[in-house]
């Protein structure tokens, strides 16, 4: 915002919940601010298509747009490549993926016996799964960030400098 880029939230579950429109300087951080401040995480479903169509109908000039998620299953996982899709060329999709640490730390865990043996196959399925959605989804033209949450902070502006070098936007 100090170097006059503009930024926006918007915050969704099954329907778009809260927006604030992309702004700069001073006055737009404390609307951001306010406005994250407000939060309260609710358990609905999420509709990236939902999401998009509104963000769409609010933001016409070329964005960058961030979707912070944690992908569960392969139906969310496929309504967001689909709903990244609609949002190029005009806009530039990143993806931010959460990292699970102690999936990772139980597919690697030596087996003590058979029990320990399922656990291990079924979180190196669960990360198999995930780097194919991660593939997917830079295939469909997204830009993807999977970081641990620890990491996430430097890899995000990491990633945003990219952009700028880049001049994706």
């Amino acid at each position: 915002l100090r170097g006059g880029d503009c930024a926006g939230l918007m915050v969704f579950d099954d329907a778009p919940r809260s927006f604030v429109a992309p702004a700069r300087g001073r006055s737009g951080g404390r609307r951001l601010t306010r406005a994250v401040y407000a939060l309260e995480a609710g358990f609905a479903a999420t509709d990236y298509r939902a999401a998009v169509t509104y963000f769409r109908s609010q933001v016409r000039a070329r964005s960058l747009l961030v979707v912070f998620t944690n992908l569960l299953d392969r139906r969310s996982a496929a309504d967001l490549a689909a709903s990244v899709r609609g949002l190029m060329p005009q806009h530039v999709p990143l993806c931010v993926l959460m990292r699970d640490a102690e999936i990772e730390s139980l597919a690697i865990q030596p087996a003590s016996g058979a029990d320990d043996l399922y656990v291990r196959a079924a979180a190196a399925e669960t990360l198999s799964w995930r780097d194919s959605l991660i593939r997917g989804l830079r295939r469909s033209g997204a830009l993807v960030l999977d970081a641990k949450p620890s990491e996430l902070t430097p890899e995000l502006v990491r990633m945003y400098l990219e952009v700028k070098t880049r001049r994706l936007l």
